[in-house]
């Protein structure tokens, strides 16, 4: 609304001083006095136009004498246009075809590379055998769109041919989509999601909907998995919601460090020591920077892959135990034992709560507004009575918030040409009889939506408010040459009905 904002006042400002000086210049130059009957093209025209202006004129004098039916049928069409708003879908952004859409393929926790290759070979297989692929580029090890990585996880971009060689619904990218998921049903193994490419770059790293479960107690990741586990299923039931998934779990594989600190200060070892050595030989200890060849390189510590495979490893590990004046080195297996767990794998956090991301897209012939009003649904079903909740993210975040605004930037757009009006003309009841255009105007856009099966997305919020000032820009042609007739000693209604005569050609001109 900003960029539209500047970009109308702009063209507004330019538009008025062109016509403050340019137009008068350019008609002293071009219009010629001429009363020769027209002929060919513009003689056809001419009267086609004078025929359609007489039925005009006589509609609105019918109008005029049916004052209380003109004024039944203004409340229909504004109670239907009220109706409309609420019937048409709203969504934020159209979802395009950009030429490619996004794979993610997420195994169980600790599935082997391995097992992810072969999930993704055979859904390459499916990728390349689709006419409109033009090929595929797998990455195992990283979920780009989860933000996660380990050997369970695999990211493949699908870019498509190019538009003009894939013509037909069939080949649009929402339809390849649609049809990967009939694929995806034949390889259980794996969570495997697909995605349309994000209507704005940089908001969120896919197309669909963004939300984030959040726990505000930080209580146990135990119930927080087997609620959020509840709700994708209670979501998945919903039939605006095409797929969902969160790659949110506590079943990861880990290894506990159990360090016995009695032990340890009575042999003589710093716990820091302890700590220390676990960090340098199976993660990685920082020790300092040097300077290469003009680059410079980081120096980390880390022991080689098979000395760290195991748990039974930490037995060839040594630190020092330092007793009186003597030292000895004693393995690290004695002051630390270790045992398998599970945990949550990634831990995120969103407004500083423990939270699950839940990626998704809408079903076909449903919009992102049900989609987000379905699960904000789910939602209070599910979550809200054991103390849950959830907050959107990414692109849905932005829907949520112009939803929130798009009523407020109609209403001040209505107020501000109401009072620029009122001091133009002086009057409170002239604006009044210029705005009453503009229900027919929204009702006409609506309708044709409608029809059409669009939905309510700020392109279309955007044109509403320029219809506004279209609506508004008419109705002064004809409100301010009837106010001038009537104030000249003319009746009500044939000041009314010249204006309509007179200023129909150039409405439809400009129009």
């Amino acid at each position: 609304y900003k960029q539209f904002a500047i970009t109308i006042a702009i063209s507004v400002i330019i538009s008025g001083i062109t016509a403050l000086t340019l137009s008068p210049a350019l008609c002293s130059l071009v219009l010629k006095p001429s009363h020769s009957q027209r002929r060919g093209f513009f003689g056809v025209f001419n009267r086609f136009f004078g025929w359609t202006q007489v039925r005009y004129t006589a509609v609105v004098g019918t109008i005029l004498n049916r004052s209380v039916l003109s004024m039944v049928l203004f409340g229909i069409i504004g109670l239907f246009a009220a109706g409309l708003f609420k019937t048409i879908p709203s969504s934020f952004l159209p979802e395009e075809d950009q030429g490619y859409f996004i794979t993610i393929v997420q195994l169980p926790d600790g599935a082997s590379k391995q097992r992810t290759d072969a999930v993704l070979s055979k859904i390459e297989k499916y990728f390349l055998s689709v006419p409109a692929i033009h090929s595929t580029d797998a990455l195992a090890g990283q979920n780009f769109v989860f933000g996660t990585r380990g050997p369970n996880s695999a990211t493949m971009f699908l870019p498509l041919h190019h538009w003009d060689e894939r013509q037909g619904p069939q080949n649009h990218v929402k339809a390849l989509i649609g049809a990967a998921y009939g694929e995806f049903a034949k390889i259980p193994e794996a969570l495997i999601l697909a995605f349309n490419a994000p209507s704005i770059r940089g908001l969120g790293a896919t197309g669909g909907f963004s939300l984030q479960l959040q726990d505000p107690s930080s209580g146990d990741f135990n119930k927080f998995a087997g609620v959020a586990q509840e709700f994708l299923a209670k979501a998945r039931q919903h039939p605006a919601i095409g797929a969902i998934g969160s790659s949110f779990r506590v079943s990861a594989p880990r290894i506990f460090a159990h360090v016995d600190r009695e032990r340890a200060k009575s042999l003589g070892v710093p716990i820091s020591e302890v700590f220390d050595t676990l960090q340098a030989y199976f993660g990685n200890l920082y020790i300092n920077d040097f300077l290469k060849f003009g680059r410079v390189y980081r120096v980390q510590t880390e022991a080689e892959a098979q000395y760290r495979s195991t748990p039974e490893d930490v037995a060839k590990i040594y630190v020092r135990a330092v007793s009186g004046l003597k030292s000895t080195m004693i393995p690290l297996d004695t002051v630390v034992t270790t045992e398998f767990t599970s945990g949550p794998d990634p831990v995120t956090h969103f407004n500083g709560y423990n939270t699950a991301l839940v990626l998704g897209a809408a079903a076909p012939g449903y919009s992102s507004g049900q989609v987000l009003d379905a699960l904000d649904q789910v939602a209070k079903e599910v979550l809200v009575p054991q103390g849950y909740g959830i907050d959107w993210s990414g692109i849905s975040y932005q829907e949520r918030m112009v939803g929130q605004q798009s009523l407020f930037v109609f209403g001040f757009g209505l107020l501000m040409v109401f009072l620029v009006l009122a001091a133009q003309y002086e009057s409170w009841a002239v604006p009044f009889a210029v705005l009453l255009a503009v229900p027919f105007g929204v009702f006409g856009a609506l309708s044709a939506v409608w029809v059409m099966g669009m939905s309510n997305d700020i392109y279309f919020q955007i044109g509403l408010v320029t219809l506004i000032g279209l609506s508004a820009k008419n109705a002064i042609l004809i409100v301010e040459f009837a106010n001038k007739r009537y104030e000249s000693g003319h009746s009500l209604v044939d000041a009314a009905m010249e204006a309509a005569t007179i200023r129909f050609r150039p409405i439809v001109m400009t129009s």
